[in-house]
Formats: C-alpha cells, structure tokens, sequence
C-alpha cells in the first residue's frame, strides 16, 4: 500500500475532456517545488484567459460602437445628403445633355450654363415651397403668425393701427 510519504509526492491531473494524469516524484521536496510551481502557473493561466476575456469584450463594444457610427442617424443623414447630392449632378448633366440635343448650334459652356441658371432657379423654386411649408406646418402645430403678416402689420402708419393688426393675427384683444 501507499504510505502517508507516497501520498504527498504524487498527483492527480484532470484534464477537461481527456483524461486522468498521475504524477509520482521521489522526494518530497520535488514534489513541494511542482505543487508551488503549478499552483502560480494555474493561477498565470487564470489571469491571462481573463486578459483575454477582457480584450475579447473590449473588441465587441468596439465593435458596437463602430456600427452605431456607421448606422446612427448622423451617419444615415450624411449619407442621405451625399445622395441626394450625387442625383442632383447626374440630374443636372441629364439636363444639359437634353439641352444640348434640343440646340446643338450652341456651344457645350453654354448650354452647361443655361442648365445651371435652371437648377439654380429650380432651386429657390424648392426654398420657397419648403419655407411655406415650414409656415404652415408651424401655424399648425404651434399657431405661428407667418412673417409677411407681420410685416404687414408693422408697415400700418401709427402704433394703434399696427397694435390692433397684431392683435388680430394672433386673436387677442388690441387693449
């Protein structure tokens, strides 16, 4: 049998989804040195698969915020007005080119000019719609006065006259 002696100088190792290891050493001391050297080696191989870990989770949130700077709505309104952009030029030289083929007796420049002063026109067509837009969507949500109104009133000769337009654009009484 196993004395007490023979018990402290061999081990026992368990490998995870292998199987069992047994190491037997002559000398107490050896065995002593390799319980002590294992146990700091167990205890390296535990920090280091938290290291790891840690730089595993460090990649994800990395990651995650990569994709919420790629999907955010900064991002997709960025790349909503560099399309938009993009299709207004592709629209402007579908343009000229129509123009070209409708005056081919003009030169190339000023065609291309003639199809800019259009888009640029076009352009404060669209301001203009999206400002009376605005207007109405503000009188309607927040009973906003529309400036001309305004302006109108301030324009009136004397301060009762233009007290009493004021007040009757936002519907108080003028006293």
């Amino acid at each position: 049998g196993a004395g007490p002696e023979e018990a402290t100088r061999s081990f026992n190792l368990v490998v995870p989804g292998g199987g069992s290891w047994g190491l037997a050493f002559d000398s107490e001391a050896d065995a002593a040195g390799f319980a002590r050297d294992f146990l700091v080696r167990q205890r390296l191989v535990a920090v280091s698969l938290k290291t790891s870990r840690g730089w595993k989770t460090i990649d994800g949130l990395r990651d995650e915020i990569s994709d919420i700077r790629r999907l955010g709505f900064f991002a997709t309104l960025r790349r909503f007005m560099f399309q938009l952009v993009a299709i207004g030029i592709m629209s402007l030289f579908i343009y000229a080119c129509a123009l070209y083929t409708n005056h081919p007796e003009k030169h190339p420049l000023d065609v291309a000019a003639m199809a800019l002063q259009d888009a640029i026109a076009a352009l404060f067509v669209c301001a203009g719609w999206l400002g009376d837009f605005g207007s109405v969507a503000c009188s309607v949500l927040v009973q906003a006065v529309p400036s001309a109104e305004v302006d109108r009133c301030i324009s009136l000769p004397g301060d009762v006259e233009v007290k009493a337009c004021v007040a009757a654009l936002v519907g108080a009484s003028p006293w």
